[in-house]
């Protein structure tokens, strides 16, 4: 029995456990040698450039290491083409729950095009970990190296800012950025649709992002007066700073928010530093921007009220900017 996975260009083969990898193999004639096993074929054409190519799956995670040491050449995303001394090579490629490993020779002079065939589906604990969100899914895996990937929607303009709102990133999803760990705001326009969110970024993790489904400029509504009761009285019953934090970053993933009620979460802590994460945290989801003065009532110290001052200024200039 075959299941399809049209998005992971993936034939998962369910009962043998393999994923046949969907591609069009190239013309022999095209190649001075061809060497092809059970899981993958590998071309080689002769260019006066020594180049390693690998076209397929797109967006696997790829990592190459020399032959016989643990030493990490290259890791990367598919489809590659680099540049490499010869030599022989461990390369693993990796999608999801199916890898594919080999010891490949790099030819002096040539293209080594590699084509996988097949992919095993991966033994042992499950490492994943999996956020799901109302509108977004963040896929964890151990990678080795900190790396965020915007997946999905494809063909969005994206924008990847840090805390202090400064652009660290812009590309079309799919797209990746090898970043430190921390906390970065996504900025996905597609057409008339948009989405923005704050996502963690764990340290030598592969931390991919879905976003289900863009917002309209209609779409932002604040949370009603039922519903927000209710995550006060939750703010309210939690004992500890990191409890209300949590609240509110799940609260905020989902919802938004008006300037007055972003004022009343934040005087449910306790610590300025806290009130002000929460304010950074919020700011994108309010949808009466040009009230966002009166949240300035939270601060005691001239210090929190500027730096928050000049965080919303550098994220507004970097959001007309886009």
């Amino acid at each position: 029995m075959l299941l399809v996975l049209m998005a992971q260009g993936l034939q998962i083969d369910v009962d043998g456990g393999r994923a046949r990898v969907r591609v069009d193999l190239p013309d022999e004639d095209a190649y001075e040698e061809v060497y092809e096993t059970d899981t993958y074929v590998l071309y080689r054409a002769r260019t006066g450039m020594t180049r390693l190519v690998i076209p397929s799956p797109e967006g696997a995670s790829v990592r190459i290491y020399r032959a016989g040491s643990h030493r990490l050449v290259l890791s990367s995303h598919l489809p590659l083409t680099r540049a490499m001394k010869p030599g022989k090579y461990r390369i693993n490629v990796s999608y999801d729950d199916y890898s594919w490993s080999g010891v490949l020779e790099i030819k002096r002079g040539m293209d080594n095009v590699l084509y996988i065939k097949y992919m095993e589906q991966k033994d042992g604990e499950k490492t994943e970990e999996r956020e799901e969100y109302g509108d977004y899914t963040v896929v964890r895996r151990p990678y080795g190296r900190t790396y965020l990937r915007i997946k999905e929607p494809r063909g969005c303009s994206c924008e990847v800012l840090d805390e202090d709102g400064h652009r660290v990133h812009k590309a079309t999803t799919p797209t990746g950025k090898y970043l430190k760990a921390g906390f970065y705001i996504v900025r996905l326009r597609c057409g008339r649709g948009e989405w923005e969110g704050k996502v963690e970024v764990k340290d030598g993790m592969e931390n991919t992002l879905y976003v289900k489904h863009l917002n309209k400029e209609e779409d932002r509504e604040p949370m009603d007066p039922e519903a927000f009761e209710r995550l006060i009285e939750a703010l309210e019953d939690a004992s500890f700073s990191d409890e209300k934090m949590a609240i509110v970053k799940e609260a905020a993933s989902k919802n938004y928010f008006t300037s007055k009620q972003v004022l009343a979460i934040l005087e449910e802590f306790d610590f300025e530093n806290d009130r002000l994460k929460a304010a950074k945290l919020l700011y994108p989801r309010v949808v009466d921007p040009e009230n966002f003065f009166v949240v300035y009532e939270a601060f005691d110290y001239a210090s929190s009220k500027e730096e928050l001052r000049r965080w919303v200024e550098r994220y507004d200039r970097t959001k007309r900017n886009r």
